[in-house]
């Protein structure tokens, strides 16, 4: 196995245990959750929203993972994209709310294991893609 798919393997599993942890946590601590998020100045209804999109993304990042040709590039982009956005804006909105700088680790963490799981995606399938 290359180095390219060790790194892409790696980052791609541990950035969907952490959507998968993430998305569990939404509903397992679901009252602490909701009034968090009233905190962060969001609606109530968003947190179970976005435990479900994070499942979702579970789900997506699993076929990334195993090249299952059903989920097309597009989606591919797509959950790539979705959870960038997804782990840039809890930055922010850790930090507007001035919370200490280590309750936002686990966002810049996803935001390094998406960028670097997207590279290694790229050159492993999409430079494959072009070559035939």
């Amino acid at each position: 196995m290359n180095k390219n798919k060790l790194i892409f393997r790696i980052t791609t599993s541990l950035l969907a245990l952490m959507y998968l942890g993430g998305g569990s946590r939404y509903f397992i601590e679901y009252s602490f959750m909701s009034d968090y998020f009233e905190l962060l100045n969001f609606p109530r209804w968003l947190h179970p929203l976005l435990g479900v999109t994070k499942f979702m993304a579970v789900i997506s990042l699993v076929t990334i993972l195993l090249d299952i040709k059903a989920n097309p590039k597009w989606l591919k982009e797509w959950t790539y994209a979705g959870n960038f956005f997804n782990a840039f804006l809890a930055f922010i909105a850790h930090q507007m709310i001035e919370e200490s700088f280590d309750l936002s680790v686990p966002a810049i963490m996803v935001l390094v294991l998406v960028v670097i799981s997207r590279i290694t995606w790229g050159k492993l399938y999409l430079t494959a893609d072009k070559e035939e």
